[in-house]
């Protein structure tokens, strides 16, 4: 299962690729945004699952998306290091945060740092990868996305 706190443009685009590549069925997959019109309508359009906050996403979810702008990054730590699960692993697309400051303010240990490039908000995107703490057969999975 999947979750993504926050849901703009890339993380659409994300899910989008997801559904349409049947990597995950909508019933596998968490949204959390503060923007509750975003999230209907995310509802609507892929029948994702709604979450009541970022810890409804981070107990549901494996792979956890911070899809967040990064000046939002510091007002996420908090909930995310009282939530900690040594088996999740936090998946970050903010340009100019970095995994030892994600480690380091959350606890968390298996980290991956995407960079999207804007193809992908028409599923044509390559996506640069670097991961921490993450085993090959895990990476596996996740570069399928």
């Amino acid at each position: 299962m999947i979750g993504f706190i926050g849901f703009g443009n890339m993380a659409t685009a994300i899910i989008k690729g997801i559904i349409n590549k049947g990597i995950y069925n909508t019933n596998k997959i968490y949204i959390y945004d503060i923007d509750k019109n975003k999230l209907e309508n995310a509802n609507k359009t892929f029948g994702v699952n709604i979450c009541k906050n970022c810890d409804e996403i981070i107990e549901k979810s494996q792979y956890i998306f911070l899809a967040v702008k990064p000046n939002v990054y510091k007002d996420i730590y908090g909930v995310i290091k009282e939530n900690y699960y040594c088996n999740k692993v936090l998946i970050s697309m903010a340009a100019g945060i970095t995994i030892d400051e994600i480690k380091k303010n959350t606890g968390y240990d298996k980290i991956v740092r995407i960079m999207p490039n804007v193809a992908a908000l028409v599923n044509e995107g390559i996506t640069a990868a670097t991961f921490l703490n993450i085993l090959d057969l895990e990476k596996s999975k996740l570069l399928i996305f």
